[in-house]
């Protein structure tokens, strides 16, 4: 049966399939936060049961290791996509005597939950906390402070998908296709420059 996967890499199986280039995205939030001169960075985790998550999380530690920069205990904080655990999360990294400077979240929703915590705390974002989330959803622009985050090109995974998945069902495909399809960061007003130097 033709088939191609959406968002999902499936290296074990013979099959087509079209994804986010997650892992590399993560790396590239942490880059522009180091640029921006945070050290202090932590991550509020989607479901690592899902690529998705594990990906995400995989490339901000990966990208923390490359630059020397510790993560500290209790800086990552799983949260599996939800809101109300995000919003545990933010509370927990919040209490902190040393509380980040900068947190990756791995989603919008989850993101501007965030910053409504922050802002109840009287944190100011993103004065004293930078944010970025994970999707670009409509909730990103919106938020009462417009969230820097990583936009997803979902059209042209679905696009590309479809477009595969006619070929093969029209037989004039025959060969496995495997693609990653990059993210771009969105700069909005959630995050901003510290008095580090990068």
């Amino acid at each position: 049966i033709p088939c191609v996967v959406i968002n999902h890499a499936m290296e074990d199986l013979p099959i087509s399939w079209v994804a986010i280039d997650n892992k590399t995205a993560a790396q590239q939030v942490v880059e522009y936060l180091v640029r921006l001169g945070h050290r202090e960075i932590a991550s509020i985790t989607g479901d690592l049961n899902t690529q998705a998550g594990l990906e995400r999380l995989n490339g901000f530690v990966l990208a923390m290791k490359t630059r020397q920069l510790s993560i500290k205990d209790g800086y990552v904080q799983q949260a599996k996509f939800r809101v109300d655990l995000a919003r545990q999360a933010a509370e927990t990294l919040l209490k902190r005597s040393d509380r980040p400077t900068a947190v990756f979240v791995a989603s919008d929703d989850m993101a501007v939950e965030v910053i409504n915590v922050a802002l109840s705390k009287g944190v100011r974002v993103p004065e004293e906390l930078s944010i970025v989330g994970f999707d670009d959803n409509p909730v990103a622009a919106h938020a009462r402070v417009p969230l820097t985050t990583v936009r997803q090109p979902l059209g042209d995974m679905g696009r590309i998908g479809v477009e595969t998945l006619i070929k093969q069902v029209r037989g004039k495909k025959h060969s496995v296709t495997r693609l990653l399809l990059p993210a771009k960061l969105v700069e909005r007003q959630s995050c901003r420059q510290t008095w580090l130097d990068p």
